[in-house]
């Protein structure tokens, strides 16, 4: 497995701090990173997929932290319709 990356150094993020009840069903642990951004902004990245998440500096409000998490659903059922 490998850790996600947040913050502007992008040190490794406590991969166990996300409660699985926030997480969708049926994830796949190697398509998924998640981490705690604050006022000074970050960076999550699914580890060899090529997908970061930029958060800039000032999108969160001065003394909030906010969890965020992303990750690449592959199932057909987790897709948009197009038609």
């Amino acid at each position: 497995s490998h850790p996600s990356t947040i913050s502007d150094t992008e040190t490794p993020s406590g991969r166990h701090s996300v409660t699985s009840a926030a997480l969708p069903p049926n994830l796949d642990i190697e398509c998924i990173a998640w981490g705690t951004v604050t006022k000074s902004g970050g960076r999550i990245c699914i580890p060899g997929s090529g997908i970061t998440l930029t958060i800039p500096p000032g999108a969160i409000k001065k003394g909030a932290n906010v969890e965020v998490y992303i990750a690449v659903l592959r199932e057909d059922k987790d897709r948009p319709r197009l038609s």
